[in-house]
């Protein structure tokens, strides 16, 4: 019976060592692109100023300096390249983005040097015009094409940018002190309840 007990007090205490070493987001690793759509709004325009891919080194993987390219079903006009949109330059400058031609459909694909785990992702929007298009649609994939994280990022504010944090990843199998304790707890318990019926069988 003690044996039983302390059997599920120590599965107890390992349930509470993963969800203490657990982030309480998705981490995203391994990313290697960025597929950004329409995630609202009247037209079909997607306006962009700036995408700023964050790692947890600080550095903007999505920069074109820093190895990123980007590419785009369509564009406005030869003033407007998707190269705009991972340029450097940002706070928003009018005129100084990526725009699509407004048709049904229309993208931006941010692709990184290499996979990366990343810390945040910003998209800027437009700071002059037609805000009620600055609702983006995000899906951040791995190497294979295969999708990580998505979601919606709205720069329709003040500052014009939608942004998302990500969790790091914490190192498997390395539980913090308390988990030890309780984990070393609950096998000295079970340890005592051994020996208390092996005497109680010899008796």
């Amino acid at each position: 019976m003690g044996v039983r007990v302390f059997s599920a007090a120590l599965a107890a205490v390992a349930t509470s060592m993963f969800l203490a070493t657990s982030a309480s987001a998705a981490p995203v690793v391994g990313a290697k692109s960025v597929h950004i759509t329409k995630g609202g709004g009247p037209t079909d325009y997607l306006q962009i100023t700036e995408v700023v891919a964050l790692d947890f080194g600080d550095v903007d993987v999505a920069l074109a300096s820093n190895g990123g390219s980007a590419s785009a079903l369509n564009v406005y006009g030869p003033a407007h390249p998707p190269e705009l949109a991972i340029d450097g330059i940002f706070p928003p400058v009018d005129l100084q983005l990526y725009l699509s031609a407004g048709t049904s459909g229309d993208y931006l694909d941010i692709t990184f040097s290499h996979p990366t785990t990343l810390a945040s992702l910003s998209i800027f929007g437009r700071k002059y015009c037609c805000s009620d298009r600055d609702v983006f649609s995000f899906d951040i994939r791995n190497a294979t094409g295969g999708s990580i994280y998505s979601g919606i990022l709205d720069a329709n504010n003040s500052d014009h940018v939608g942004s998302m944090s990500f969790d790091k990843p914490v190192s498997a199998g390395v539980p913090e002190p308390a988990a030890w304790a309780l984990m070393l707890a609950g096998f000295g318990g079970m340890g005592a309840a051994l020996r208390r019926r092996r005497r109680l069988s010899c008796a």
